[in-house]
């Protein structure tokens, strides 16, 4: 719940069900600079709506009062999905109030706040408000002070905006000039705000979802945050320029943006409750009070930074596998020659030339044994003359030693 500001003492519920006459007021739900909001039951039409007063001073001002008048008629006359429903308006005891459509649910502040959401679902619930945006703006209202507290998420996960046009009967006020999401002409006196101020907020909205976090200075992608898409970074960049002249020329081209790349990633089913991973901001990272700034340029700057990112990477991808390749077959290479001996005849058989000059040596070999055996090839056995004679054995070897050869 918003504090409450000090010059305004919201009614309590009780009160308020005896000014507004038809309705049962239960609970005030939140209060801040832009008003106190009630949630109550028409008795009628026994249906819930919300009930919002406004500050005594927007009621006793005659400009503002007119001005919160035609904008109450023209919200009145929209019909759109994603914009909340205004059934009445009027004043009682020096207050202005309106009736609206009740939203159950959180707003998206309430939903999302300290975590990041999964991009695709984040991409959804930007692309609804943008052409819930597209819808008002056709009708020549803005809203100028756009933020996550002002968008509520019913139960089937549909954002939903409220507060279309009030912002502008607090233009003059300086606390409204605090909010982080609002453009850099909004901050400026005699600048010219135009339709461009919700989109250059419906950037920050989006980086905030993705990331968990605004952006800081200085500027990072949300894809050097987050593990999301190039086309992210491109619609964000385009959205968030400082120089009006070069964010999308209306909602429905960011809106148009962010469905296409719905369509390369898949379209999250729009059942589920918003998925929030939570997060923390990076330590000594704080959120920036003033729009940060950013190198003007072409919308075409994002594309090709990711074009060469893409590049990159498919040039890391191919060095990595040229490197697997070569360490395969150097593999291959050792493992072949590293075969055993083996196999060598298998693959060469003709090549006996070594074992062709070997014959003699078996022969001789086994010959040997034979005449060594032999007990008796000296003519002299008489003992007493070398009794010791058995080492003579070796001269007849030496004598049989030309006999192989003529036996061939």
């Amino acid at each position: 719940m918003s504090e409450a500001t000090p010059d305004f003492n919201s009614p309590t519920p009780e009160r308020l069900s005896g000014l507004l006459s038809g309705y049962e007021v239960h609970t005030q739900v939140s209060s801040g600079i832009g008003g106190t909001v009630y949630e109550a039951r028409q008795v009628s039409l026994d249906r819930k709506v919300t009930i919002k007063v406004l500050p005594p001073e927007i009621g006793k001002d005659a400009a503002l009062r007119s001005a919160f008048e035609a904008e109450a008629k023209t919200m009145a006359r929209l019909n759109d999905p994603n914009l909340v429903d205004v059934f009445d308006f009027g004043a009682v005891d020096g207050m202005l109030f309106i009736i609206m459509e009740h939203v159950p649910g959180r707003s998206l502040h309430e939903a999302t706040h300290g975590s990041h959401v999964d991009q695709k679902e984040s991409a959804r619930l930007m692309a609804d408000v943008c052409h819930g945006l597209h819808h008002a703006h056709q009708e020549g209202i803005v809203h100028r002070a756009l933020e996550p507290k002002n968008i509520l998420i019913n139960q089937e996960t549909q954002p939903k905006i409220v507060d279309f046009g009030l912002a502008n009967l607090f233009a003059n006020r300086s606390e409204q000039l605090t909010s982080p999401y609002a453009a850099p002409e909004t901050y400026q006196a005699g600048s010219k705000v135009d339709l461009r101020a919700d989109i250059y907020s419906a950037g920050m909205i989006l980086y905030d979802l993705v990331v968990g976090r605004l952006p800081s200075e200085p500027y990072a992608p949300p894809s050097t945050v987050r593990n999301c898409c190039p086309e992210i970074d491109a619609i964000v960049f385009k959205a968030i320029q400082p120089d009006p002249e070069l964010r999308y020329a209306s909602a429905d081209e960011m809106a148009v943006d962010l469905e296409e790349m719905l369509g390369k990633l898949g379209t999250p089913p729009t059942q589920e409750l918003i998925r929030t991973l939570v997060t923390a901001a990076p330590a000594g990272v704080k959120p920036i009070a003033r729009p940060v700034a950013i190198p003007s340029s072409s919308s075409s700057t994002p594309v090709i930074v990711s074009f060469l990112v893409v590049a990159v990477l498919a040039g890391i991808i191919l060095m990595v596998v040229n490197s697997n390749s070569s360490s395969e077959t150097d593999k291959k290479t050792t493992r072949d020659q590293s075969a055993s001996p083996a196999d060598k005849p298998k693959a060469n058989p003709t090549k006996p030339k070594p074992r062709h000059h070997k014959p003699n040596r078996p022969k001789e070999d086994r010959r040997k044994p034979n005449i060594v055996d032999t007990p008796k090839p000296t003519p002299d056995p008489d003992p007493e003359k070398d009794p010791d004679n058995m080492g003579e054995k070796e001269e007849p070897i030496e004598k049989a030693d030309p006999t192989p050869p003529e036996k061939p």
